[in-house]
């Protein structure tokens, strides 16, 4: 959240790269590093190992279809603001999109913060998945 907040406040203008752009990209890659690998354990230490390559595909399908869908409705937005704003050699059509992906990020902590349980640990009893 930090690292898109650095990305939409300090943008366009070649002395904003160290204070803003430089530290939300260390921050923002850092993140994201961690969230996927430890997604990455969580999936395969909950699924059966004969399930594995299954949950494998479908975590990387998921992750190929969001990408895909939140690209285009991010070049959508910036699209849409250059149009009427100066066009791309401003920086409100890219801090328009940042503050859409800082609007989601906050969004998705907000519902994992509510909705998470952490209480649920699988077992494997005769061949049924049970709550403990």
């Amino acid at each position: 959240m930090v690292a898109t907040l650095l990305l939409a406040l300090g943008g366009g203008k070649p002395e904003n790269y160290w204070p803003f752009v430089f530290p939300a990209f260390v921050l923002g890659s850092a993140g994201v590093m961690v969230a996927f690998s430890h997604t990455n354990i969580a999936i395969f230490q909950a699924a059966p190992s004969s399930m594995s390559g299954t949950v494998g595909a479908m975590f990387n399908g998921a992750l190929q279809f969001g990408s895909a869908i939140g690209l285009a409705a991010i070049t959508s937005i910036e699209t849409s603001v250059e149009a009427t704003h100066g066009g791309s050699h401003e920086y409100a059509g890219r801090a328009a999109s940042f503050w859409f992906i800082l609007g989601i990020v906050t969004l998705q902590f907000i519902l994992i913060s509510i909705f998470y349980d952490c209480t649920f640990y699988a077992t494997q009893y005769d061949g049924l998945w049970q709550k403990t």
